[in-house]
């Protein structure tokens, strides 16, 4: 069932849910709260990740 994303970062970030993304039937990624994460570590982390801006589509 889709959901929207501001839900469900909220249902991960205030109830600790864990999601698994699945595209074409396959399991492709998982959304899950980091332990004593921080906004901040996040970003940091999001920073580093290789852009996939023009990458051709599947």
């Amino acid at each position: 069932m889709a959901r929207s994303f501001s839900d469900i970062v909220d249902a991960v970030e205030h109830r600790g849910e864990q999601f698994t993304i699945v595209r074409r039937g396959r399991a492709v990624a998982q959304l899950q709260p980091i332990p004593g994460g921080r906004g901040s570590e996040v970003k940091a982390l999001l920073g580093r990740q290789p852009s996939d801006a023009g990458s051709p589509a599947p």
